[in-house]
């Protein structure tokens, strides 16, 4: 990102299910490949290095173009897990997703004073 540059998800609040799933949104409309990782649940990212997390994004969606996209319910599993249901214009038409968004304070260890981060496979479109 450019010096002057506004960071695209900064209006979101990424301490909610509802700010994840808005910048991982705007984020894959961008396609910000590299700033996805800061979004994701640690599980899926234990394994990664910051650039592998990248690649693997950008190959997972990188084909997809976004014209419109809305973000219809957070459903509330547990206080450490949510369901957000997105419905989507793209080049492969409707599409709705459902992606699961988790909170951890470690890979595989939820908590209440974790940090919310989305499963990127989860959330993907087919």
């Amino acid at each position: 990102m450019k010096k002057n540059q506004k960071d695209p998800i900064e209006k979101f609040d990424l301490a909610t299910p509802d700010g994840v799933i808005g910048a991982w949104m705007t984020l894959i409309e961008l396609k910000k490949w590299r700033s996805m990782p800061k979004l994701t649940q640690k599980t899926w990212k234990k394994d990664f290095n910051w650039l592998a997390a990248s690649n693997d994004i950008a190959s997972k969606y990188g084909f997809l173009k976004i014209a419109k996209w809305e973000v219809v319910e957070i459903q509330e599993i547990t206080e450490v897990f949510c369901k957000a249901t997105v419905k989507l214009e793209t080049n492969l038409g409707e599409k709705t997703i459902i992606a699961n968004i988790i909170k951890e304070v470690a890979p595989f260890r939820t908590g209440l004073d974790g940090k919310w981060g989305i499963n990127p496979i989860s959330a993907m479109i087919f």
